[in-house]
């Protein structure tokens, strides 16, 4: 039988067993197995290579590795033609994400979000039947969006007793049991309400049941969340869908024609002209519909809902090039509302998402991080994709086919973006001192989106980003609309050509009334139109932002969707006036709400 000694077989004769200890013991010149001049009739031991012991093992793997990393080392060094293309960063994947995501950095702190739903009708006890859940955020997440998420899931309940979903603005987020947010809570991040929540001296909330055995996972505190369901609304919201045909017709004929903001006498000013008509135009149209049955005559059911992108279970991981900007900002005259572009001097270096992460009718928005000192604030950039209605080729991009002159008209649309809105918040300072002289309730919780343009450098080509693979001789930069990241959730308050009130709360009569303000102050050659905000905290109260807004003008030249006069006149046909009156029955006060319409200043609300 044979046997190993020191690595090596070999038989079990005493010759073989001798000459290999002698050969591990020192040498042995004169042995037969080494060679030597004495002789045996045993033939030569069989060598065979030593056994591997588990140390030599690792030690050949951790060669190999040493080698592999050095080779990854000497691409790197050397380049490389399958490695990033000149103009792109190299960021991890798990930082792709939190881009993408629009998040915090991925060692940001999360916190539990509990909730459960409680209806108006029934306020002492939250609703079993509608269920409960909890999830996981990270704390930069905003509250509008964790409120949209939930209303999504109580929605796929709602409707299996009910036709219609509910809706946003018949929603609210509470503090469980049925408690109160502060003011500019709901509006902002999720790690506001825990840094509330969890603060010194705080007494810590008391979870149900159903949601204690959270507390034992330390690494995130536990909130539980209500969303409050104005149950009364929608009882009169689902009443009037099934009504008759005169009922529904015009349901909201009486917001056309009743104030929107709080009124304390029923007094109520002549109309001009145009209003007039615009109140004889709706009087025929109720006519026509008493006149007939038929369904031809209904008023075309429209909505902005948007169905849920096929990806949306699996967002992809963009990437982002890094481009070298110059920043111009837009400035207005004080005394007439003209605005003008300055570029700054010093250049500014960011990096921009690849992929747009949403993507409108005819522009897309992308993430932008810009460098140096605002490197922890997250911006959207947008660019148009298509300057015009063609709707044959509604989701081609312009820009990947045009040259100098599409980049010149690109740029030229993309600043009377930036214009519209540093006039909007022009109009808006305008109609708040307005309203203060005069003694009037409304809303100051509105802002305007404040935006500034980037335009890259030619120099080191353009970005993925901007669609064009290159830029010749002579081209301008591609200029960028930049605003801050705001909240997903958007509100629409009128559409391109309509611009009747949709809703009786202060907010939206507020907004209503300075849609009608900016009218009467540009010397009626201006209204505003495509009204849309998102909620966002305004001087330390939940409020809305207001952006992309379009105009229409007389001379029919500020940018991509003024109708000219043509919009200006479905406005004045859709916009019934909004009656502001202060607290006192004096008639020259009476007068200065009506906005000052004898003094012919051009700065009331009349049409």
């Amino acid at each position: 039988m044979d046997k190993v000694l020191s690595g090596i077989q070999l038989c079990e004769s005493s010759a073989c067993t001798d000459a290999c200890t002698l050969d591990r013991s020192g040498p042995s010149s004169q042995h037969p197995a080494m060679g030597g001049t004495q002789t045996t009739h045993h033939s030569p031991p069989i060598t065979y290579p030593p056994l591997s012991t588990p140390q030599d093992v690792g030690e050949t793997q951790a060669q190999r590795t040493a080698r592999l990393q050095e080779r990854f080392r000497s691409r790197s060094s050397h380049g490389s033609s399958s490695g990033p293309s000149s103009g792109t960063t190299t960021i991890s994947t798990a930082e792709l994400h939190q881009h993408e995501q629009a998040l915090a950095p991925t060692s940001e702190p999360h916190a539990h979000v509990c909730w459960m739903y409680r209806r108006s009708d029934r306020p002492k006890t939250t609703d079993a039947a509608l269920g409960s859940s909890h999830k996981r955020y990270p704390q930069s997440t905003y509250l509008p969006d964790i409120k949209s998420e939930i209303l999504q899931m109580l929605n796929i309940e709602w409707v299996k007793d009910t036709s219609i979903p509910l809706q946003n603005s018949e929603v609210s987020i509470r503090l469980h049991p049925n408690g109160l947010l502060h003011d500019g809570t709901s509006s902002g991040t999720l790690a506001n309400l825990v840094r509330q929540l969890y603060g010194t001296g705080c007494p810590p909330q008391v979870l149900p049941s159903q949601f204690k055995h959270l507390t034992k996972q330390r690494s995130a505190p536990v909130i539980c969340l209500e969303l409050f369901i104005k149950y009364k609304k929608r009882c009169e919201t689902e009443n009037s869908s099934h009504g008759d045909s005169d009922d529904t017709e015009f349901n909201d004929v009486a917001l056309f024609t009743t104030s929107t903001l709080p009124r304390t006498s029923g007094r109520r000013r002549p109309r001009s002209e145009s209003l007039a008509d615009s109140q004889e135009h709706i009087a025929k149209q109720q006519q026509m519909s008493k006149g007939s049955n038929s369904g031809s005559n209904r008023r075309q059911i429209s909505s902005m809902f948007r169905p849920l992108p096929v990806d949306h279970l699996s967002k992809p991981v963009h990437k982002s090039s890094k481009i070298d900007f110059e920043k111009i900002i837009c400035t207005i005259d004080n005394t007439t509302g003209q605005t003008s572009f300055t570029t700054l001097p010093d250049s500014f270096t960011g990096y921009i998402q690849e992929n747009p992460f949403s993507k409108g009718s005819m522009k897309n928005a992308y993430q932008l991080i810009l460098s140096g000192a605002n490197s922890d604030v997250e911006y959207v950039a947008k660019r148009f994709f298509r300057l015009s209605d063609d709707t044959v080729n509604a989701l081609s991009d312009e820009m990947a086919f045009g040259g100098s002159d599409v980049i010149s008209q690109h740029n030229a649309q993309i600043k009377a973006e930036c214009s519209r809105l540093r006039q909007a918040k022009w109009f808006l300072e305008a109609f708040y001192s307005h309203c203060s002289t005069a003694d009037i309730t409304v809303d100051t919780r509105i802002a305007i989106a404040d935006a500034f343009l980037l335009q890259e450098k030619t120099s080191g080509g353009p970005s993925v980003a901007s669609g064009i693979s290159s830029y010749s001789l002579g081209d301008e930069g591609i200029m960028w609309l930049v605003e801050m990241r705001r909240s997903k959730e958007v509100n629409h308050y009128s559409g391109t050509l309509a611009h009747s009130s949709t809703g009786a709360d202060l907010r939206r009569g507020t907004i209503y009334a300075f849609t009608h303000f900016a009218y009467g102050h540009s010397n009626e050659s201006l209204v505003f139109a495509d009204v849309q905000g998102s909620p966002a905290v305004i001087n330390g109260c939940d409020g809305v932002v207001l952006f992309d807004l379009m105009t229409h003008t007389s001379t029919g030249n500020s940018g991509v969707g003024d109708f000219g006069i043509r919009g200006i006149k479905s406005f004045i046909r859709d916009h019934i006036e909004v009656w502001l009156y202060s607290g006192d029955d004096n008639d020259n006060e009476k007068d200065q709400a009506d906005g000052g319409k004898d003094s012919g200043n051009g700065s009331g609300l009349e049409d």
